[in-house]
């Protein structure tokens, strides 16, 4: 019985200092998408193709995150329209290649984050879903940022008073 209790009080102190543990984003398992209204009524749905990253998880929840994505791999599904999202007159992906995310802390489940867009760096809150996986847990995070606020100024008014792209840019980054 003592060689029991032993055993048990080992196994749960261990459970208790089980290191963090990191893991590099895997490409072919993972997304990096965005959301926003198009025309007042529509919305374009758009992704990058290219990222990388690696996030931290310790006893369930996450420690550290660092990403970048290559601005240049995003697809709308519309060729003209990438080529301008990435000419001057938007992203500038010739200066501006990359756009980083890292963690700053967690509060609750939302994790508050600093992303860098074009030289411009601002604190962006992102819901956090951390689910269980084998060989790496899921993680996702969604969040919502103002397009303007990152020097992604471009806004033709239509006829109807409004603008053809919205502010408001839905991003949903889901990891593996």
């Amino acid at each position: 019985m003592r060689f029991f209790i032993n055993f048990f009080t080992l196994f749960c102190f261990a459970l208790v200092i089980a290191e963090a543990a990191t893991y590099q984003v895997d490409r072919a398992h993972s997304q990096v998408t965005f959301q926003l209204r198009h025309l007042l009524f529509s919305h374009v749905k758009g992704t990058f193709s290219s990222f990388d990253g690696n996030y931290t998880i310790d006893q369930n929840r996450l420690k550290d995150l660092e990403g970048t994505a290559d601005v240049a791999t995003i697809s709308t599904g519309n060729p003209k329209r990438d080529k301008y999202l990435i000419s001057s007159e938007f992203f500038d992906t010739a200066k501006y290649p990359k756009m980083k995310l890292h963690l700053l802390y967690v509060k609750d489940h939302e994790a508050i984050t600093e992303l860098t867009i074009k030289n411009r760096t601002e604190q962006v809150p992102l819901r956090i879903t951390l689910s269980p996986g084998t060989p790496k847990p899921h993680l996702k995070l969604e969040g919502e940022i103002s397009r303007k606020e990152f020097g992604l100024t471009w806004g033709k008014a239509v006829e109807t008073g409004g603008i053809v792209v919205g502010d408001k840019i839905k991003i949903e980054i889901d990891l593996r």
